[in-house]
Parts: C-alpha cells; structure tokens; sequence
C-alpha cells in the first residue's frame, strides 16, 4: 500500500486516537521516538481503531505490553502511579 493510500484510509476510517499523529507523522517521513513508535505501530495493526478504541488482547505481540489501551497496563499504572513505557534513566 502506499502513502497516499494509507493516509486517505485513516481520514475515512480511522479515530482519533493514541497513535494517529503518530503513524501519520511515521507516513510521511518523520522520525518517531520509542514510544510514538509503539504507538503508531497499534494504531496500523488495529485497523487505525475503526472498530472502536480498546485492547487489542494480543498477549503474544511483544508490544502489547506497551499498547495504550492495554487494560493491565492501566490497572498497573493507577496502583502504581508509574508509567511501564518512560524510559528510566541510569545511575
């Protein structure tokens, strides 16, 4: 699929979501940091959240532990008040 292609599909299908800016930012050239990727990442791989903006459930994706609307990733984070995707930094 190409660019053009992709970018009219998320205007016409695609929610407003964690991800969007994103991916489209991913689509036309821009650098993304490790998180905007991830974002961007479940943002493609959930058909741009046309479905409605949930889990996606994959346990076995490698990312899905970062995914923004992982369920677990937000028990975890209102009990600890932490965020699991900022990148600590090292003594």
């Amino acid at each position: 699929m190409d660019t053009a292609y992709q970018l009219a599909q998320i205007e016409k299908y695609g929610k407003q979501a964690k991800g969007r800016a994103e991916y489209i930012r991913f689509l036309n050239g821009e650098r993304l940091g490790y998180d905007e990727a991830i974002y961007a990442r479940c943002y493609e791989c959930m058909a741009f959240y046309r479905d409605g903006i949930e889990d996606c459930v994959s346990a076995m994706c490698p990312l899905h532990r970062y995914m923004p609307y992982n369920a677990t990733r937000r028990q975890k984070e209102d009990m600890s008040g932490n965020n699991p995707t900022k990148r600590h930094s090292r003594p």
